[in-house]
């Protein structure tokens, strides 16, 4: 016996709403990018500026914190050391862009002392930039969901449902196949074949959402960087990250640990009276 229409619907039916599902999501993606599609569109025709440009990449505020100071170096605003100390300059006209004008009121605040790269992405004298800096950030989605994922795993619900189904009801299996063995078959077969579509036509979790503007930001905030001399640069890239947290010794190990063991001790009698006489 050959396929019959029994076995031909259950098998229709559970690919019917892996499909279905597959499909759905399409379309929910396709609608809550719509947004994201008309912000790129004016950002495009706008425009955007290096700093903001720098943060859209990967929403990480040392990379925000390198383009401001390196344009503001180009600017002739701040200057740098040898060691990588940034200050402000006394006579220097102030910039108009609110980010920048907060990054350079807090290097004043720290006058001569000046602040390092790493500083300014975590310092609080520079949350004010920071700020302005995280509220100006474009209302975009940065990476794709985990829809992948997800359909992988309904695969294999699917492929176990068809061939439980199968199985239990009794549906015929293809001429010269146990019924037992074809419907224990499909899950195995199934669930790689529709994991295949998930891979090949899902990206994963963490792809990028909008990788040809995040080139156009890209390409923005290199040209900032690029008017800064070569000197500039390797200067303020020498303390793109603070000094590493120094580990705790053995001894304050064991002193926190007895410590937070006296700190255990509980009176099980519930007698707060020391001398232990009771009043009448």
């Amino acid at each position: 016996m050959f396929w019959s229409l029994e076995s031909e619907l259950i098998l229709t039916a559970w690919l019917l709403s892996f499909l279905l599902t597959d499909l759905t999501l399409r379309v929910l993606r396709s609608r809550s990018a719509r947004h994201d599609r008309e912000v790129i569109r004016r950002v495009m025709t706008e425009g955007v500026s290096p700093v903001q440009a720098a943060y859209q990449r990967a929403r990480w505020m040392p990379d925000a914190a390198q383009v401001a100071l390196a344009g503001l170096l180009a600017d002739g605003v701040v200057e740098v050391s040898d060691d990588g100390t940034v200050t402000a300059r006394a006579s220097a006209p102030p910039p108009t862009d609110p980010a920048l004008l907060a990054l350079v009121a807090g290097l004043r605040a720290r006058g001569e002392s000046g602040a390092r790269l790493y500083e300014v992405a975590g310092e609080p004298e520079f949350e004010a930039f920071r700020a302005r800096v995280t509220a100006g950030a474009l209302p975009l989605t940065q990476y794709h969901g985990s829809q992948r994922t997800g359909l992988i795993w309904l695969g294999f619900l699917v492929s176990l449902g068809a061939g439980l189904h199968g199985g239990l009801s009794g549906a015929p299996a293809p001429g010269g196949v146990e019924e037992a063995e074809f419907w224990a078959t499909v899950p195995v077969i199934g669930w790689p074949a529709l994991a295949l579509w998930s891979v090949l036509t899902w990206p994963e979790s963490f792809t990028p959402r909008w990788p040809d503007f995040n080139r156009h930001c890209q390409a923005i905030s290199d040209a900032e960087s690029a008017r800064a001399t070569a000197r500039d640069l390797a200067a303020l890239r020498l303390h793109r990250f603070g000094p590493p947290t120094p580990p705790r010794s053995a001894s304050a190990t064991s002193t926190g640990r007895q410590a937070d063991r006296d700190s255990d001790v509980l009176d099980w009698d519930g007698d707060t009276d020391s001398g232990g006489v009771d009043a009448d």
